[in-house]
This record gives structure tokens, sequence and C-alpha cells, in this order.
């Protein structure tokens, strides 16, 4: 691939209704197969001009009116017999009795996250003209999935009813008010509020054919990356021709906040063996979008000090060796100390969007795609992990309100791991699909204390959700498990002999809502395959009280078949 729904928003499909009982496809990258291909930069066809009518969208690529509001009905939202469903305008919603939680179209016996529905990362908003603009809005929070609808904006901005994502090729200069509408799958909504300036000013050039003694203007772009990292000024935007670029500089505090690949084929960035390390100041901000990024040695991306709001978008990032215990990664952030619970440790505020993330070889089986110390508030959605030797993602230490979400992992040891170090704390991991791993989630690991986390809605093929002993620390709990599809296999593991005691602990941990199916009829093992509990056995433990225990029959990219009266309720569907 490298993920063929990341050529272009359009390829992307869902088809949004605000009720549960119209519940969105989450179909989104076609994970099975993997070709050289990566999403070019420019966001393929915008569609009509959305700044002719105010309250217009996209919807995978083609404007349209977003039309009267959708009526919602009770249909096919059974709250599992534990609630009732009430009707608000255009969702359709439980209401669920005492000790049970709202999760689509069910009520269940977990805890579900409570976050505010909230803006993400940043975009930019220094434009230069003729030029294609691309951004996409992130969000954390709230009711996934969410509805993007553009209420203001200048004529030819677009942005994809799905994803976010903003595309324009202004003309002229100027400024233009642009005004977003979040709304999230229970109705809460959010406004986002840009000023979109096109100028000349801020920009730099750099291109095969430039010269580092020239002025680094579009018509006198410079060589180097290098010296544009160095000469570029802080608050200003690179833009980068195709070409293949030695870097060897570190991006500091006094660096360009945002480097922009042009054309169809990606710059590349080649750091020749070393790790690239970003030190910013904490409230400076840095983009990083349709670029190919390659050859870190150890690391690719190293991120220091407290260097926070850094954005990668469409980026395809791949080639690190290790032979050391040493967390190769191709983003690491460095592990900088203890963190105060309720807060983010060092590097708040990481966004991975729509990136490629492969080729980590490790002789050890160390470190993973992405290793994450001391990072809250971070947001990896719509990305391609594979080919990794540790873990395609890894939240090794003191992770804070993260989310990992709708993500394909194949082709590591464990799709996403929770690892707690010290701790972990409000953790969200959602829609993602994970095939040819040993495990899909990993949740405990590490000595320190894990709590308040939440596991949902996740496809799972020939791999379990695993549970190891620190889940019973001193301080763990809280953490839920639910509305996951996992099949080809047994769909939980805990530690052997005693971690199935933890698991069983009342307050510790909650599984409700999963489809699950094996051949064998197991539905969980200890990891020594001392203990296995059948569906009924599990269920009499008080798991899975909602849950089912059938063959869902998934086509050949193990997607729920078209119709299936299981989609909206198990898996990323």
């Amino acid at each position: 691939m490298i993920i063929d729904a990341l050529r272009a928003p359009a390829a992307i499909s869902l088809s949004l209704v605000l009720m549960w009982a119209c519940e969105p496809s989450m179909d989104g990258p076609d994970a099975s197969r993997a070709d050289a291909g990566v999403a070019v930069q420019d966001g393929g066809d915008a569609g009509r001009a959305a700044g002719d009518d105010a309250g217009r969208d996209l919807d995978g690529g083609d404007a349209m009116d977003a039309g009267p509001p959708v009526t919602a009905t009770c249909e096919g939202v059974d709250c599992s017999g534990h609630g009732r469903c009430v009707v608000d305008g255009s969702v359709a919603r439980c209401e669920c009795d005492e000790g049970r939680a709202p999760v689509g179209p069910t009520c269940l016996a977990v805890n579900t996250p409570s976050w505010p529905l909230e803006v993400a990362g940043w975009n930019r908003t220094r434009l230069y003209p003729g030029l294609p603009y691309v951004s996409r809005v992130a969000v954390r929070g709230g009711a996934y999935p969410y509805r993007f609808t553009l209420v203001e904006g200048p004529a030819g901005l677009s942005i994809d009813g799905r994803t976010g994502t903003m595309t324009w090729t202004p003309e002229t200069l100027g400024e233009s008010a642009v005004v977003v509408r979040i709304s999230d799958s229970l109705g809460a909504s959010e406004t986002l509020t840009l000023t979109l300036t096109v100028t000349t000013d801020g920009a730099r050039f750099v291109s095969p054919s430039g010269s580092d003694g020239a002025a680094g203007s579009r018509e006198a772009p410079w060589r180097s990356l290098d010296h544009a990292i160095e000469a570029g000024g802080a608050d200003s935007t690179v833009y980068i021709e195709p070409g293949t670029y030695p870097v060897t500089g570190r991006i500091g505090s006094g660096a360009p906040e945002a480097f922009v690949g042009l054309g169809e084929t990606r710059p590349v960035l080649d750091f020749g063996g070393s790790a690239t390390a970003i030190g910013r100041d904490a409230d400076q901000r840095l983009l990083f979008q349709g670029l190919e990024v390659r050859n870190g040695g150890a690391k690719l991306f190293w991120l220091q000090g407290r260097s926070s709001h850094i954005v990668f978008h469409r980026c395809d990032l791949h080639g690190v060796r290790s032979d050391s215990a040493n967390n190769p990664a191709l983003i690491f952030s460095e592990d900088n100390g203890a963190r105060t619970p309720g807060e983010v440790a060092s590097y708040d505020d990481l966004v991975v969007q729509e990136c490629a993330l492969h080729d980590q070889a490790s002789t050890l089986g160390h470190g993973g795609g992405v290793v994450l110390y001391d990072v809250g508030r971070a947001l990896l959605e719509d990305n391609e992990a594979f080919d990794i030797d540790g873990h395609c993602i890894q939240d090794k230490d003191d992770g804070y309100r993260n989310v990992f979400r709708h993500n394909v992992l194949h082709g590591c040891e464990i799709g996403v791991s929770l690892l707690n170090q010290a701790s972990q704390e409000d953790t969200e991991i959602s829609y993602n699909l994970a095939f040819d791993v040993v495990e899909a989630v990993r949740i405990g690991h590490q000595p320190g204390w894990i709590r308040g986390i939440y596991v949902h809605h996740n496809t799972s093929v020939g791999a379990p959700i695993r549970m190891r002993w620190s889940i019973g620390n001193d301080g763990s709990g809280d953490i839920n498990v639910y509305a996951n599809l996992i099949v080809h296999g047994p769909a939980f593991r805990t530690e052997n002999p005693d971690t199935h005691g933890d698991i069983t602990t009342a307050g510790r941990v909650a599984i409700d809502g999963n489809l699950s199916f094996s051949g064998s009829g197991v539905v969980y093992e200890s990891h020594w395959g001392g203990r296995t509990w059948t569906f009924e056995e599990w269920r009499g433990l008080g798991f899975d009280e909602s849950g089912r225990f059938e063959d869902p029959r998934l086509d050949g990219e193990r997607r729920l078949p078209p119709g299936s009266a299981l989609r909206g309720r198990f898996g990323r569907e």
C-alpha cells in the first residue's frame, strides 16, 4: 500500500447520518495488501466551491448541500434491554439503566470516556497564492465518528465531511474567514474559526535546482533543506519541491514551523543514518506534510525537551535499524521523568494522521513504529503501520489522554501496547484494524499503574487483547473493553498463572458487548495455555453479557458484509 485510502480523502468511504439506527460505515484503508504508493499531497478533487453557499460540505471529495436535518428513528436501537431509546432531532440515543453506559445502539456494563469535544493539533493559516492548500481538522473527545461542515469560507474552499480535510487553491492575496462546525455522533458540536491569509510573507522554497546563496523565494529557491532549517526563520513555511534532500540538522526553536511537500511526487528527506532531533519550546508548533522521510539510524524523529503541537500529515516515514534495546522508532519521544496524575508530562498535543510507518528493524524486537514517553493528548488516526519488528504503536510511559483511532496495524508483534513503565492514564484505543500480529492490544506491562483505559470498536483477526499482571497493581483499574470484534482465535489472554484473578476483581476490568469467534470455542486463555474459558464460562464470570460468540463472516478485506446486522455494534464498521 501504503494505504490505498491515503491517496486522497475521497477514497475513504463514510456515509454518516447522525443516528445509531443508521450506523456509519467505518471502512477506512484497504489494508489487505501493501504496495509502494502513498497519499498524494494535493488531496484529490476539491469539488465545487464551498464558499458559494453556507452549510455546504464534502463527503468523499464531492461537494453537496447539507440539506434538511435528518430525523432519527429508534429502529435497531435496542439498548441491549438495559435502557430506552430517545430521539433528539438527528440523533437516536440510549438512556441506560444505572451501571450501564450508552455505546451506539446498546447499553453496556462499562465506563466510556467523557472527554470534551475539542480540536487537536493546529491548522496552517498562512497560504501562498497559486499553491494547493490542504489541512485536516483533527479532533479528540466527544463521540466518534464526527461530521465536518463548512459554515463559512471563501469560494473554492472545500471540506471533507468525514475527515475534516480542507482543500483550496487561492489565487489572490488577502484574508478569508473560515468557520467549521464539528458534530459528534451524539449531537454535541464545536466550532473552529480560522483566518486564512494568502501572502508571500514567511514563505521559503527549496528545490534541487536552487542555490543556498539565493533568496529562498519561489523564483530563487534554496538548494538544501539544512540551509532552510537554519536560515528560514521561526514561524515561516518551507515549501519543498520534489527531489531528495540530505538532512543533518536539528530542528530547534528558531527553525521554521512548517515543512510542506509540493507536487504529486513526495520530496524525500534522507537523514543519512542518524536521527533528527526536535527540540522546541512548549508553546511552539511544527508541521510536516506530504513528505517521505527515511534512513534515520536507530530513530527517525527524536522529540526532546517539551516539544509540543507537532503534526505529521500524509507522510511516509520509514527506515530505522538497531541491534540494541534502545527503543528504535520512526517517531520517538525522550523520557523526561515522572508525571503528575491528571496532567501532561512533557510532550503535548502530538498529531499523526494519514501517515505510513514502516520498515523498523530491530534484531531484539525492541521499540516500534511510534514509541512514546511522557506524551499527553496525542492523536494517531488513519495511519498504517507495518513491517515493524517491535510494536506498531507503543505508548510506553506516562501517557495521558492519548487517542489511537482508526489505524491499520499489521506485520508487527503488537498493534497498540500500553506499557505503563511508571503510569498510563485515560487512553482510548478505538476503531483500529489489526491482523498479522501476535496481539492486537496489550494493556499493562511494566511496574507502574494503569487506569482509565477504553479499548473499543476494534477489529482483530487472529490476535487477542492481552492484559498483563500490572493491571493488578495499586492504582490500576477502570479498564474497559467493549464493542470489539475478535475472530479466528481466543479473544482475550492474560498472564499465567494469576492475572485472570485480576480481571475478575471487582472494579478493575469491565468487558462487555464484544463479538468473538474461534473454531475451538475458546474465548479466553492464559498466556501459557494453563486455563481456558468458553463463551458461556466467560459470561458466567460476568463478562460480555451483551456480547456474542458467532462467525461474523468477514470478507477478504476483513470487513463485515454489507447489510450485516453486526455493523455499528461490533468492530470498526
